[in-house]
This record gives C-alpha cells, sequence and structure tokens, in this order.
C-alpha cells in the first residue's frame, strides 16, 4: 500500500485526474482500502487520505500474470569483486581539529594518527 501512495504521489502530474487500474497480487488490500475511512486504523487513515486525491481501481491479479512485477526484484546484477583501489582512505580525525583539542585522550589520539601514516 505503501509503495502505491509512493508511486501515486512521485509522479502526481501523470495520475492526477486520470482513471488507472492499479494491479497488485495483494489479495486483502482490496478489502482494506474498500471498508470506510471511519472504520479504518488510524495509521491506514493516513494512507487513505493521501489516496483519495486519485481516481483508481485496484484490481487483484495473481502473481503469475504480473510478468514485470516478477521480472525487476528478479533482474540481479552479477557479483562484481571490487578491487581496492576504487576504495579512498579517508583520515577524518585530520578534519576534525577541534576533536584533538577538546579531548582529554588527545595525546593518545595524535599517536595513532603517527602510527597509522607510519
Amino acid at each position: 500500500m505503501l509503495a502505491i501512495v509512493f508511486s501515486l504521489e512521485k509522479f502526481h502530474q501523470y495520475p492526477y485526474e486520470r482513471h488507472m487500474i492499479i494491479q497488485s497480487d495483494h489479495k486483502t488490500l482490496e478489502s482494506i482500502l474498500q471498508k470506510p475511512l471511519a472504520c479504518a486504523a488510524k495509521r491506514l487513515q493516513g494512507i487513505m487520505l493521501r489516496l483519495q486525491k486519485y481516481t483508481y481501481e485496484l484490481w487483484y491479479e495473481r502473481r503469475e500474470n504480473l510478468h514485470l512485477v516478477d521480472t525487476l526484484p528478479r533482474a540481479y546484477l552479477p557479483t562484481i569483486a571490487h578491487p581496492a583501489a576504487e576504495f579512498e582512505h579517508i583520515n577524518t580525525a585530520a578534519f576534525l581539529p577541534c576533536l584533538l583539542q577538546d579531548s582529554k585522550r588527545s595525546n593518545r589520539l595524535l599517536r595513532v594518527m603517527k602510527h597509522r601514516e607510519s
């Protein structure tokens, strides 16, 4: 349900004032959205209020028939081992001079930084 709200609000200019048919494999979502607003849980009331500005029908479709939905999460990229040269070591303590001045352990931090540099 959050995915429906997110996509409708993100692409607001396309679905606004147009009749849409939303297909979902979530059977109980149909009955949830058919409830009166006063009978829904408070968390769902906010979501239902956000959906009221759109004209839509929610149709249940079996997962086997939703080919695009099944294709997208399963179209993963092959695992690629990244070489270590791509990653850069950043000395964050060098960017925070106040850390060294205000800390009680500033001498210890300086020794650790000098050790790491060598």
